[in-house]
């Protein structure tokens, strides 16, 4: 993770919402930390659309990789583990939430992963009727450590 931005925020579900990526020392990992003041509830009907795309040739590119959850099962994904760490119930109640140090855990992810730089558009709105709730953007960098 290098960077984020927020695109659309829908003011009717949230009061205040902000992420940040942060580096504790020079050689550590980054990590997300997310503030979200909650208006509306976040109930199963929401749904939350994750799509990678490559930086190639100074544009990015949208690939073959793309998730659709629905919110109470990306709580509980094994990428995110957010209900496990953090305790964020589904549905989710309107009030403060803070949330530091979230990681993706990348020993979920496969050997060759097709993607060395990117960004990834994330896209949470409600599937009936379809409503945007918030829209945006993590750039990262995909390398896996070898293991010795």
């Amino acid at each position: 993770m290098e960077r984020c931005e927020l695109d659309v925020v829908n003011a009717s579900f949230f009061k205040e919402l902000k992420f940040t990526v942060r580096k504790y020392s020079r050689t550590g990992k980054r990590y997300l930390n997310a503030y979200a003041a909650l208006v509306k509830p976040l109930r199963k009907n929401m749904m939350v659309t994750i799509t990678f795309e490559e930086y190639l040739h100074n544009e990015y590119r949208p690939t073959f990789i793309h998730f659709d959850f629905k919110w109470c099962d990306l709580l509980e994904s094994p990428f995110m583990l957010l209900k496990e760490r953090y305790g964020i119930p589904c549905p989710t109640t309107p009030m403060e939430y803070t949330i530091p140090n979230i990681t993706i855990y990348t020993e979920t992810l496969p050997e060759a992963f097709p993607i060395r730089q990117g960004r990834i558009h994330i896209r949470a709105y409600e599937a009936s009727p379809k409503i945007a709730i918030a829209s945006g953007y993590l750039y990262a960098s995909f390398t896996k450590k070898l293991k010795h």
